[in-house]
């Protein structure tokens, strides 16, 4: 017998083989997590994959593509960040997982566990929308936040070379934290393409920004208060941009999008919303690997509280890809971070024989970026909004970051920005 860094005593037996599916929030947090608890009495071999080798800050991405960021400043090595305890990194993608032979089943290979952690996340969601796939810019990606910013500076290319002084039309398809925050920045990026361009005079007069949110509910989970003071800087500020509710993509063509009627008894016309480039940040769809898994009415796959797979002990899911029966887990990084918490505690309580923990969610407040020196921070019924809002999403987020080298290129860009322009290099 030994005895943990604990106190409690446990068989000597070889080490666990965790493995973690994923190199976002969830699973990178969970390696940091469980390696915390386990790294002493070396009680555990991680094995990671995934089909990225870096880790992408997703709540970035919108500065990428308006010209804050650099591509490189959003991602971390994974291998940079996971260099104790860790038998292998697996760059392959994920095709099944066999519970019975405790097996992933890989494009390239297979390997065993002990334990499993599926922290796969998401991917866009087009909700069977015909032709969004096609004409649409999703903004998931690190490569889908460099064409966003290509696209508009192509566009900007073309019309002053052809002198055309049409208007720029932008649509984004989805009222939710992405859209709202990517209408915002390619407003302000707007700032500092239009003096670049003899064509261009006036950015009220000259580009137009439509947010099309499906229903009256946008920004959903943020408090009411919160989203009337958003609506109203829309409303009554000097931005381009406009919020149209209600407005559900119907279909998508080449330069329009094809709006359902507000009443489908109605004999009205129907309604469409012309566009030069069209973003879609209407929500995602879990990446779920093959397996027999039973999921929510949601499509995610279904967990108890304690995070595992319901009837299956030594198997977890976390973040985007899980939710329980109830729905009640949002789709965001700052649940999947928390998530990974309760997950390794209890990867490591079973390996010392102790009882697992149920996860509970800590709504902390949720944080919303609205372009340069202004956000929106909701934290239970209060609201802060302004410059020291947007003091606070930087601090949070660059907290967030992993290696101490991506914070520093973050930190040392955004204090460059206040001094100078965006980047309107089109890569």
């Amino acid at each position: 017998m030994t005895k943990t860094a604990e106190g409690t005593e446990i068989g000597v037996k070889s080490k666990k083989k965790v493995v973690i599916l994923g190199s976002g929030f969830g699973g990178v947090n969970t390696y940091l997590n469980l390696h915390k608890l386990t790294h002493k009495d070396r009680l555990v071999e991680f094995t990671i994959v995934s089909d990225k080798n870096y880790f992408l800050f997703t709540p970035l991405i919108h500065e990428v593509a308006t010209g804050t960021l650099v591509p490189e400043d959003v991602i971390s090595p994974v291998r940079g960040n996971i260099d104790c305890c860790v038998t292998d990194f697996i760059l392959d993608t994920v095709k099944c997982v066999d519970f019975k032979k405790n097996k992933v089943y890989l494009l390239n290979s297979e390997i065993e566990y002990d334990y499993l952690v599926i922290a796969t996340g998401a991917s866009v969601n087009f909700r069977n929308t015909p032709g969004a796939k096609e004409f649409t810019l999703p903004l998931k990606t690190l490569e889908d936040a460099i064409l966003i910013k290509n696209k508009i500076i192509g566009l900007f290319e073309e019309r002053e070379e052809s002198k055309n002084k049409k208007q720029i039309k932008i649509a984004i398809v989805g009222g939710g934290p992405t859209g709202i925050e990517i209408a915002t920045e390619i407003s302000e990026f707007t700032d500092t393409l239009i003096p670049n361009y003899s064509i261009f005079k006036d950015k009220k007069s000259d580009i137009d920004i439509k947010i099309l949110n499906a229903s009256d509910n946008f920004l959903p989970n943020f408090s009411l208060r919160l989203k009337k003071e958003v609506f109203n800087l829309f409303r009554f500020g000097k931005s381009p941009i406009s919020l149209i509710l209600n407005a559900r993509a119907k279909e998508v063509m080449k330069d329009r999008i094809i709006l359902e009627k507000l009443d489908e008894e109605s004999s009205s016309k129907e309604r469409s919303v012309d566009f030069d480039i069209a973003i879609w940040a209407a929500g995602v769809s879990p990446n779920i690997p093959g397996g027999d898994f039973e999921l929510t009415k949601s499509g995610r796959i279904l967990i108890g509280h304690n995070l595992n797979i319901k009837g299956i002990e030594n198997v977890f899911a976390i973040g985007d890809v899980a939710d329980t029966d109830d729905n009640s887990l949002p789709q965001l990084a700052q649940t999947a971070v928390d998530e990974s918490e309760t997950c390794a505690r209890n990867i490591y309580n079973s390996i010392i024989k102790k009882p697992a923990v149920p996860f509970v969610l800590r709504q902390k407040g949720l944080i919303l970026s609205l372009g340069h020196n202004n956000a929106a921070i909701s934290i239970g019924k209060n609201i802060f909004m302004g410059k020291m809002a947007w003091f606070l999403w930087r601090y949070f987020y660059l907290s967030q970051m992993f290696g101490k080298g991506s914070k520093t290129k973050i930190l040392l860009n955004w204090i460059l920005n206040e001094f100078s322009p965006r980047d309107i290099s089109k890569i």
